[in-house]
């Protein structure tokens, strides 16, 4: 059957006043502000979906100088390349040196806002004015992006170098020109996640074989809204940002081979790259491909009501194509980057469904001119008045969840807990006191901004027979005191902190510790009243 276009997407635009062409971006930063206040506030979740693991790279790079490859509180090398690393280790320094929960944060808060900014400027462009307000909205005013506000992972960073590079690719198919662009964005994505980005920043690129069967009626566009031939300016442009991207990524890579050796190679491209493919794990499918609907779903959940929208504009590229050449490029390139994105992680045993965030830019847009087209009968004033009650509702929503419901989870009373655990250390201990940790919670070195090599058992029984005092964290201290050599003094407990789930983070000492935490310390906190607690790290 034909496919008939749609020769008239272009309801009349709602345009605003030519003296406040601030008036836009400033709504889209008002919402986003609002919401990563609202997150802020609310209590911190530091343990949980391994951020902690994200705090304790930056807090490496800050406080021990390892910038180039940082390590977690265990010792074990970072997962991801350190692009999202860096920038939240430069906001910690430009605040002072200390690793706080903005520092943490703002890096991915703004890589959010600069997606929707993107997005309304695109948008709006090539789809008509609102659309692209409406894309931006989409992007922040929804779940996935009331969770990127105020993730520290890498995830938010990647979907913004991702966007990136998928609008540097369609502006380099349309005009030939620009490519290094695109490899310089594809670098900055891989150097935050991984070589994924340049595929996921690419995949809309199939829109090219899409586009050169012209199904649809003739159009009068000019020679300058087709996609230029590609010339020996093309071609070098394309060599020049493939030897940028490789010098960029690879001589990241090589460098921090150099520092780490073959442990890189076995956690990065072993551990990492090809475990998240076909590893089967706790949280994974057994086959490649078992969870063929698991990605869709979590999409549709995760971006309501924006999702249907964007449902429906995925249908209207396929029945009704726009009639205008570069409008229909673009959604024929948007749809090309989701479903081969989509694809791509229903196929993967890894499912999380953050992963996902890279696809948004794209059904956002579509979202953004279904939405376009159907608030066209709607007067402006209208609609802002409802726009604006809808996202009171939403941030009332949200703020009972964050502050009454997550705020009662065990991660989160896990993160209250080692905050004052942190805050009795400081208060209880001499000043000057080193803490030596065998295996306690990360959270306390967050909180005293210290990131320790951990110490063996043999060299905490090594410490423990030394004639001046020292103290040791530890999250069990009879496993511990049973794992110790015969001869090795038992250690004092010193404080005992309770935790969720009836595990504690305890801190003890040698004799001489002892003796000095009696003379000049109060009594055992571990039974007043109100003392938090936490629940075992888990993997998302």
């Amino acid at each position: 059957m034909a496919l008939h276009s749609s020769p008239n997407l272009s309801a009349p635009p709602v345009t605003l006043p030519p003296h406040r062409p601030w008036l836009v971006p400033a709504l889209i930063l008002g919402v986003w502000l609002s919401l990563f206040l609202l997150r802020l506030w609310a209590p911190f979740n530091l343990l949980d979906k391994d951020q902690d693991l994200t705090a304790s790279y930056v807090l490496d790079a800050v406080a021990n100088g390892n910038w180039l490859c940082p390590v977690d509180d265990q010792g074990e090398i970072c997962s991801k390349p350190p692009l999202h690393t860096w920038l939240a280790g430069l906001v910690a320094l430009a605040g002072g040196g200390r690793v706080t929960e903005t520092a943490l944060f703002l890096p991915g808060a703004l890589a959010l806002l600069l997606v929707a900014l993107l997005a309304w400027r695109w948008g709006d462009r090539r789809f008509g004015a609102p659309a692209g307000l409406f894309a931006a909205l989409a992007l922040v005013a929804s779940p996935a992006g009331a969770k990127m506000v105020h993730l520290a992972r890498t995830d938010p960073v990647f979907t913004a170098a991702v966007f990136l590079a998928a609008l540097a690719a369609f502006r380099a198919w349309e005009t030939g020109r620009g490519w290094a662009w695109f490899w310089l964005a594809a670098a900055a994505a891989t150097l935050t996640k991984g070589p994924l980005g340049v595929v996921l920043g690419g995949a809309g690129l199939l829109a090219v074989v899409w586009e050169g069967r012209r199904s649809g009626p003739p159009t009068s566009d000019t020679s300058s809204d087709s996609p230029a031939a590609n010339g020996p300016g093309a071609s070098s442009g394309m060599v020049a940002g493939i030897a940028l991207y490789l010098l960029l990524t690879g001589g990241w890579f090589l460098l921090a081979y150099g520092f780490r050796g073959d442990a890189l190679l076995d956690k990065m491209m072993v551990r990492e790259l090809w475990g998240h493919v076909a590893t089967v794990g706790a949280d994974r499918h057994t086959v490649p491909g078992e969870g063929l609907l698991k990605p869709i779903g979590h999409f549709l959940l995760r971006f309501l009501p924006w999702s249907l929208l964007a449902l429906a504009g995925f249908w209207r590229v396929l029945r009704r194509p726009a009639a205008a050449a570069g409008e229909r490029r673009l959604e024929r390139f948007l749809f090309c980057q989701f479903w081969a994105g989509m694809l791509l992680f229903s196929l993967t045993s890894h499912q999380r469904p953050d992963l996902e965030f890279p696809l948004l830019p794209a059904a956002a847009l579509l979202a953004g001119r279904e939405l376009r087209l159907l608030a066209a009968r709607v007067a402006p004033v209208r609609l802002a008045w409802a726009g604006a009650l809808v996202w009171l509702a939403a941030l009332s929503g949200l703020g009972g969840y964050y502050y009454r419901v997550e705020a009662a989870t065990a991660p989160v009373r896990a993160t209250a807990a080692v905050a004052q655990l942190a805050r009795a250390t400081a208060e209880r201990l001499p000043p000057g006191t080193v803490i030596h940790y065998v295996d306690a919670l990360f959270g306390l070195q967050y909180y005293r901004q210290e990131l320790p090599d951990r110490l063996t058992v043999a060299e905490a029984a090594r410490l423990l027979r030394s004639p001046r005092p020292v103290v040791l964290a530890v999250r069990r201290p009879e496993r511990f005191a049973a794992a110790l050599s015969a001869g090795t003094p038992a250690p004092v407990p010193l404080i005992v902190w309770p935790l969720p789930q009836g595990s504690h983070t305890t801190l003890v000492g040698n004799a001489a510790a002892a003796q000095l935490w009696r003379a000049s310390m109060p009594p055992n906190p571990a039974a007043q009243p109100g003392a938090p607690g936490r629940s075992d790290k888990k993997k998302p």
